[in-house]
This record gives C-alpha cells, structure tokens and sequence, in this order.
C-alpha cells in the first residue's frame, strides 16, 4: 500500500516536513513554504537555498524510533 499524496489531492501544512517525490523521480525530505496561484515552492532545510518546483508526491515523515535505555 502506497502512503503517497498526490499534491493535486492534498498539502501538508506550511512548514511541515515531509517527504517528497519530483516529477523526475528524486526523494527528498522538505518543507513547504510557498502555496500561490496554484504553484507551491519547497525548500529544503539542509540547505535552505535548494528548492524543488516539480513535486508530484508528498507523505509525512515517520515517527522516530523510541530511545531503548542502554545501562
């Protein structure tokens, strides 16, 4: 089963990370920063000068795993 959004069908909330999927098949984790006149603008916040202009996809990122206490 496929956990992947479709940016036609739904956004994630502003600032939200998650990851991404470009029409030429790069995954990316990233933010979205920008949603005007039908185009959305996605950064990412490693380095916070790449944007992404042609995301197809997007899902939430997983939980982190739980810390297991080693003593």
């Amino acid at each position: 089963m496929s956990n992947w959004i479709s940016v036609n069908e739904a956004l994630p909330n502003r600032r939200q990370p998650a990851l991404i999927l470009c029409s030429y098949g790069k995954m990316a984790t990233a933010i979205l920063t920008d949603v005007s006149n039908s185009t959305y603008g996605w950064t990412d916040w490693m380095r916070p000068y790449h944007t992404y202009g042609s995301v197809t996809h997007w899902q939430p990122l997983p939980e982190s795993p739980k810390q297991e206490n080693y003593e």
